[in-house]
């Protein structure tokens, strides 16, 4: 449900960029159809356009571009004309170059709100990834609303995937995570937690002996929220503004979260997160205090590690 919530926050945007970042495989492309899909249920009467290279899921609603180099229809041309038409919501498949940084900025600025996706680590490194495609300093502090970054992770089946303590010493890898994550959380002893998928029990009545469905973990950043033109300042300026309030929380801390939940496995967490939250070192002890609280709140774990 909170996952769900932070995404319906990007559809609260009239005018400006929602820039989705992540790697190739994490989710980019279903969790953008699905906010177009809510935007054409929930805003009838929008002019819905899309410019794609390949278009990917059919939306409904939407008036989908491919783009066709052979035919010298690529990611410029087709933007360039699409300023004619002026969609009220307008999907970029992806921001490849400063030309289609360029034009999805004056977009934006003009009035549209545009969705579009980008390779960052963090939804916090956004701004930076779109500072080194040439986009206009002015024009990304005046359009950028929100930035996230995500996720995929194989989940865990309840009830075939039974926990177990990490044996100490289990591997140089492991040991560090659980390190972190004690001192994280303030525990000496940890929860049970799966360490490796095992193999699915066909006779489960949870999951057939399938996999439980994969985990997305989403962070999002609302630059609305930060101190005016923090795009263009060093992320160690505006960092602990951001987790402030919880206006940003990484999501290192929620896949914990979901780890001592017992929703993915040790393997699932180290094959997409390190062992230390990134910016370890800009944390303010406030905020410090703020994650580990999150944490344990997320994870349905009392102060004393006992669950709730």
């Amino acid at each position: 449900p909170d996952d769900i919530r932070r995404a319906r926050d990007l559809l609260d945007v009239d005018a400006g960029m929602v820039i989705v970042s992540g790697p190739t495989g994490s989710g980019k492309t279903t969790l953008l159809a699905a906010l177009l899909s809510a935007a054409y249920i929930e805003r009838p009467g929008q002019r819905l356009l899309t410019v794609e290279d390949p278009v990917e899921v059919p939306i409904a609603g939407s008036v989908q571009f491919a783009v066709e180099e052979r035919q010298k229809l690529d990611f410029d041309m087709i933007l360039r004309s699409l300023l004619r038409q002026d969609p009220d919501i307008l999907l970029v498949g992806e921001v490849r170059d400063a030309e289609v940084a360029d034009i999805a900025s004056r977009l934006a600025v003009s009035g549209h709100t545009v969705f579009t996706t980008c390779h960052a680590s963090y939804a916090a490194t956004v701004a930076l990834r779109m500072q080194s495609m040439k986009m206009h300093p002015d024009h990304l502090a005046a359009t950028l609303r929100w930035s996230t970054s995500q996720r995929l992770l194989t989940g865990c089946c309840p009830d075939c995937s039974p926990g177990q303590t990490l044996p100490k010493g289990h591997s140089d890898t492991y040991g560090s995570l659980f390190d972190t994550i004690r001192e994280v959380t303030g525990f000496s002893e940890l929860p049970d937690v799966v360490v490796n998928q095992p193999d699915a029990d066909p006779a489960c009545r949870t999951c057939g002996g399938r996999y439980a469905p994969r985990r997305l973990i989403l962070e999002t950043l609302n630059w609305s929220s930060l101190p005016p033109l923090a795009t263009a300042r060093p992320e160690n300026e505006w960092w602990n503004d951001a987790l402030d309030a919880g206006k940003l929380i990484p999501m290192w801390y929620r896949a914990v979260a979901c780890l001592l939940r017992r929703e993915i496995s040790v393997g699932a967490f180290i094959e997409k997160f390190s062992s230390e939250p990134p910016h370890q070192g800009l944390i303010s002890e406030q905020n410090r205090i703020r994650l580990r609280e999150f944490t344990l709140r997320e994870a349905g774990l009392s102060s004393s590690g006992v669950a709730e």
